[in-house]
């Protein structure tokens, strides 16, 4: 979906609009740095000695036809992907991840959305 496409949509409908995600997009939250352990075993580099320190962290992982990609996210914007992704509104996401950070903007997590190529369909009832 391109920047386009929303264009098309009254700003006012906006927050009560669904949003499809690509099926190669998962989300894991845990306390340990499983993405720091994944590109070690991955790219075959582990060090004599690794600490796992407990420390929160959350990740979006994408990937197709054998290749995936880690990225790690704020709370706040893993909080709004997850929550397009699990079938929330726009603005009930927007809601849900302001409740984990105040600095949150909404306007900017979708438009990096839009950038990332992520959506793939826009609905504006609930599948």
């Amino acid at each position: 979906m391109t920047a386009e496409k929303f264009s098309g949509i009254d700003p006012k409908a906006l927050p009560n609009t669904f949003l499809t995600l690509q099926p190669g997009l998962h989300f894991l939250e845990a306390r340990w740095p499983v993405a720091e352990l994944m590109t070690l075993y991955l790219t075959e580099t582990a060090p004599d000695r690794f600490e796992l320190p407990s420390n929160d962290v959350r990740i979006e992982v994408r990937g197709a036809r054998g290749q995936f990609y880690l990225n790690r996210l704020d709370g706040a914007e893993f909080t709004f992907r997850k929550s397009i992704a699990g079938g929330h509104s726009i603005g009930d996401a927007a809601e849900l991840a302001m409740d984990t950070s105040a600095d949150f903007d909404p306007g900017q997590a979708l438009a990096a959305l839009i950038a990332a190529k992520f959506i793939t369909g826009i609905n504006r009832d609930r599948e």
